[in-house]
């Protein structure tokens, strides 16, 4: 029983080590029904430096999604992000987004 529970556990390890659902021009999207949200790469943050462009859509599965938002903590602790592009498809920017970039 317990190794049938680590083979389980050894098998859903990489889908919950990434924090994205899709990564376009250096970008990372979570996707859902409503569009795509501006997410980060992992849990240690700082996934962004430089110049960041945020596309307005984001084709994944064979459909195409619209950017809506930037999630929280998308940018947070880019100490080296020094400039986002924000198309006007983003409708909303969360808590924390920006926190820690200098």
């Amino acid at each position: 029983m317990i190794r049938k529970l680590l083979l389980l556990l050894f098998a859903l390890l990489p889908l919950v080590a990434s924090a994205y659902d899709v990564e376009s021009n250096g970008v990372y999207y979570d996707i859902s029904e409503d569009g795509a949200t501006v997410t980060y790469r992992d849990g240690n943050y700082n996934s962004y430096s430089g110049r960041v462009y945020i596309a307005s859509s984001i084709d994944y599965g064979g459909k195409t999604y619209p950017v809506t938002s930037i999630g929280d903590y998308a940018f947070y602790e880019c100490e080296e992000l020094t400039y986002v592009y924000i198309p006007t498809s983003v409708k909303s920017i969360g808590d924390w987004t920006f926190y820690y970039c200098i």
